[in-house]
């Protein structure tokens, strides 16, 4: 009993979690069972500084650009150059299907590589990036799950790879996993300290969200202390606060 119904799957026949394979197969998105936490009513906010617009804020806020006026950082998932970096673990033929970028034709040997040795990062991290690339090209399923599932088993092998935290952050933006954000956001201040100010403004963001606002309000003052760049996040959450 240890093969899957689909080549995609990540769970094999009689383990409970293939109910969230068979989800991904039908077009549901497993995260639909943790539905995201809404977005801010626009009619309670604060008054916005000029040149922000309540529309900036809500692309922001949704998480389709968490670092707004920023220049988003590499991640595991969105940079070819570490996906063909990390392809070099592998034989010729995974190592020049990244290349090519024929994602779809390389997830079912990086399945096989996985299912052959388990306990290594590489090919969960390069199936991560695949399953983004194809996201929204696949009859309209989601490929999000599949993704945060990837790179959360290459954590546990990579636990301070910062390329892959970077990637993790941001892919399922649900109530539930904010906190799981804050911690992977803390690891990365400790981690890559050249880039703090763009990770605590996101922690803040999702201190934010949860209503934690004491440490939201502590990330805020020490972002003004050290005098950084305003970027829309940043401002918009200063006047959430009014500081």
């Amino acid at each position: 009993m240890d093969d899957t119904a689909y080549d995609t799957d990540n769970y094999v026949v009689g383990d409970c979690w293939q109910m969230a394979d068979l989800m991904n197969v039908l077009g549901f998105d497993y995260n639909m069972l943790d539905p995201p936490k809404e977005l801010p009513d626009i009619l309670k906010m604060p008054p916005l500084p000029p040149g922000i617009t309540r529309e900036m804020i809500i692309q922001s806020s949704s998480g389709h650009d968490p670092a707004s006026n920023s220049e988003p950082l590499p991640n595991a998932i969105t940079s070819l150059a570490y996906a063909i970096q990390r392809a070099e673990e592998f034989d010729t033929e995974i190592n020049q299907l990244i290349r090519d970028m024929c994602c779809q034709s390389a997830i079912p040997l990086l399945t096989a590589a996985i299912q052959a040795n388990p306990d290594q990062a590489a090919p969960y991290i390069l199936r991560a990036f695949c399953w983004n690339k194809l996201e929204g090209l696949t009859s309209g399923i989601s490929r999000k799950p599949d993704i945060d599932r990837d790179l959360t088993k290459a954590l546990e092998f990579e636990p301070d790879n910062v390329m892959v935290l970077r990637a993790r952050c941001p892919v399922t933006a649900t109530t539930n996993r904010y906190k799981r954000h804050i911690d992977d956001l803390t690891r990365l201040i400790e981690l890559d300290p050249k880039h703090q100010d763009q990770y605590q403004i996101d922690r803040a963001y999702r201190y934010h969200w949860i209503g934690d606002h004491d440490s939201a309000r502590a990330d805020l003052q020490d972002l003004l202390q050290r005098k950084v760049k305003k970027t829309i996040d940043l401002t918009y959450l200063l006047a959430e606060y009014r500081m």
